[in-house]
């Protein structure tokens, strides 16, 4: 279950929708992010956090703008192919994004159930929004601003999760088909 703990930090999405996810490391612990991000002072948010302990808090709705990734400095390539601009000036990303922060710090590995619930969190948003859950949809804050921490080892394995899951459900629903195939043709068979 998604606790929600509302941040003030939030604006209009105007009329875009959510595109994009973007991974982020929180350089703290859970709590302490949260009670930063309750502050409107620290003028930042995030749609989602994921605790080491697996749990899920939501901090801004999704169809509101957090306040997470919007400066683009030295991007990826990764990220260029799916930034929106207008013009020769990017489109804040936070206009068409969801963010989500993972309680860590630079270098520390994330526990299973960390893992396991950032990915189940990522299937959910892809399933409600009908996004492809690949490397054109969910990137990592370091992707859109250079200087932020690397986190491309995790990344890497989130990504390989999330497509995994892909592959079975893929799996699943052809076996599924086949099944219906089958008791079609033993019907017939009957007639």
């Amino acid at each position: 279950m998604i606790q929600f703990i509302p941040s003030p930090n939030f604006s209009s999405r105007g009329s875009l929708k959510p595109e994009v996810i973007v991974l982020h490391i929180m350089l703290g612990s859970m709590g302490g992010t949260i009670e930063w991000f309750k502050q409107r002072r620290s003028q930042v948010s995030s749609h989602y956090l994921v605790a080491k302990d697996g749990r899920v808090v939501q901090m801004v709705r999704d169809n509101h703008t957090a306040w997470h990734a919007g400066k683009i400095v030295e991007p990826s390539n990764r990220a260029i192919m799916l930034l929106k601009k207008q013009g020769q000036r990017y489109i804040n990303p936070n206009l068409y994004s969801l963010g989500i922060e993972c309680e860590a710090k630079a270098g520390e590995t994330w526990t299973p159930k960390q893992m396991d619930a950032l990915v189940e969190l990522v299937k959910m948003i892809g399933k409600k929004y009908q996004m492809s859950l690949d490397k054109d949809h969910i990137i990592t804050h370091r992707d859109i601003t250079r200087h932020k921490p690397d986190m491309e080892k995790w990344y890497q394995e989130v990504m390989r999760r999330v497509q995994r899951k892909e592959r079975e459900k893929e799996d699943n629903s052809s076996e599924e088909k086949e099944a219906i195939k089958r008791q079609i043709i033993d019907l017939l068979n009957k007639l």
